[in-house]
C-alpha cells in the first residue's frame, strides 16, 4: 500500500490469491510509518535495538 502524507491510501494492491487481510495489513503497515515519520526499514531497526520499548508501544496503540 502506498500513502500519502496525511495517511490516505493513494494505491493498494494484493496478489490474486492472497487473503484480503493483508491488504488491510499493509495500510496500516503504511500509515504507522506515517503516524512515526520514518520508513519501515528505520522502525524495524528500532525494533531490534529496543524490543521491549517497541513492544510497549505496540500495545499502547
Amino acid at each position: 500500500a502506498v500513502v500519502d502524507a496525511a495517511g490516505h491510501t493513494i494505491i493498494a494492491t494484493r496478489e490474486p490469491d492472497a487473503p484480503a487481510l493483508l491488504l488491510d495489513i499493509a495500510q496500516s503497515k503504511a500509515k504507522s510509518c506515517i503516524a512515526i515519520g520514518m520508513p519501515t526499514r528505520a522502525i524495524m531497526g528500532l525494533a531490534q535495538k529496543k524490543p521491549t520499548w517497541f513492544g510497549s508501544a505496540s500495545r499502547v496503540a
